[in-house]
């Protein structure tokens, strides 16, 4: 299921209150975002923090929780960091802009310096 941004932002409210989230893409008007602050108390049910840099790669993969990753990931979005403390989810890429993407990597040959 993909959720607009705006499902998102309601669905996020409902399911972890004490993290902070607002309707915004910090880079580029053209995208959208959804832009996340939580200090180390906004957990995940098994208590452990939803964000924590220095937690171990059982629980958390750069930094976010596994268990926070997959439920955005069914909900058709991923996270990335945005800035010290704050994150922001972004809409998976559709299969389109996938092969889109496959085709322009495959263009570009090998020996390119770039």
């Amino acid at each position: 299921m993909t959720m607009n941004e705006q499902q998102l932002i309601r669905d996020l409210r409902a399911t972890f209150p004490k993290l902070n989230v607002e309707f915004d893409y910090p880079f580029s008007t053209e995208l959208v975002g959804v832009a996340m602050r939580a200090d180390p108390s906004t957990t995940m049910p098994d208590g452990l923090p939803i964000f924590d840099d220095y937690a171990g790669v059982e629980t958390h993969d750069d930094g976010v929780h596994s268990g926070f990753a997959a439920w955005l990931h069914r909900r058709g979005w991923y996270v990335e960091p945005y800035g010290y403390g704050s994150w922001c989810a972004i809409p998976l890429p559709t299969q389109e802009e996938i092969e889109r993407y496959a085709a322009c990597q495959s263009a570009v040959s090998d020996d390119c310096p770039f």
